[in-house]
């Protein structure tokens, strides 16, 4: 959400001249306070994941396991594609397992 709202401000700022100077604003401070819960549900997500080693998707409620993106508890039918990544360096390096 926020950046949606950061995003289209900048439109509004850059295309639509005097008229939509309070939209833009309205967007702005729209960002700003959904920033905090944005965070935080992702600090919430992330706790939750990194204790269990699983990525849970709210919106469909499929869950899937990181090790091998298998699925552990559906609606999803298929698992989540593999790949294997490293750090080389400065970069990291990802490539898709078979």
């Amino acid at each position: 959400m926020p950046i949606g709202a950061w995003g289209m401000s900048l439109l509004l700022d850059t295309v639509g001249g005097r008229s939509a100077e309070h939209a833009a604003d309205l967007l702005v401070v729209t960002g700003v306070l959904a920033a905090v819960p944005t965070a935080a549900s992702g600090l919430n997500d992330w706790s939750d994941t990194h204790r269990r080693q699983l990525c849970h998707l709210p919106w469909h409620g499929s869950i899937f396991r990181f090790l091998d993106g298998a699925i552990v508890r559906g609606p999803a039918t298929s698992q989540q594609p593999r790949y294997d990544v490293r750090v080389a360096g400065d970069n990291i390096e990802v490539r898709a397992l078979e």
